[in-house]
């Protein structure tokens, strides 16, 4: 019996590493990062969690001034962090320890969230590109779960999400494995098949 935990604990501890082992390549892999009236967007992202409302409101207008600009290293950061809840979900499972080690990436995939929401339209076609090339069903659920709420909360039109129906299968496996119910995603998508998308 102790040989089995022992097992396991190795197993675990190899899961981590190679979670983090993904995150350091992807950091070093990372696009060029903007900067705003002399801040970083990583400090802007950091700051639009703040406690205090005038810091977070003054964060997320800077955020929003970036526009397009900003999409490319914040979906860097939404990849590489899902890609970490990914792995680290999986010694959670073999280590039988709840969500110990999902929960210490939270922060990160929030502050991410509140920098997709500050670009607003600005940020789906980004989304929709993660959606349509990952395989990987955190990335995929993350890029779709904060589009989603764009699209919940907002009657305009340009808050739909154009996806081809290859990229809509991959959604819906990845919120079905998430523990919800794959309707949700017909209804905040438009399904376009690939060369429809390509003069977009």
């Amino acid at each position: 019996m102790m040989k089995t935990h022992r097992v396991m604990v190795v197993v675990g501890l190899a899961v981590v590493a190679g979670a983090l082992a993904i995150w350091v390549v992807n950091t070093r892999n990372a696009p060029p990062e903007p900067v705003y009236e002399g801040k970083k967007l990583s400090v802007w992202l950091r700051a639009a969690g703040s406690t205090n409302g005038n810091e977070a409101v003054e964060a997320c207008q800077a955020i929003s001034s970036m526009g397009s600009n900003a999409a490319p290293f914040i979906m860097h950061r939404l990849k590489r962090e899902a890609w970490k809840t990914y792995w680290l979900r999986k010694a959670d499972q073999v280590l039988h320890t709840g969500t110990k080690f999902e929960q210490m990436d939270a922060n990160n995939i929030l502050a991410i969230r509140r920098g997709v929401h500050a670009l607003r339209p600005s940020a789906l076609p980004a989304l929709e590109q993660v959606m349509e090339e990952s395989s990987n069903e955190e990335v995929l659920y993350q890029a779709y779960s904060v589009g989603e709420m764009m699209v919940m909360v907002s009657s305009d039109s340009r808050f739909r999400m154009s996806l081809s129906s290859n990229a809509v299968a991959k959604v819906g496996a990845a919120v079905v494995a998430h523990g919800r119910a794959v309707a949700s995603v017909q209804a905040v998508t438009v399904t376009l098949a690939p060369a429809a998308r390509s003069g977009k």
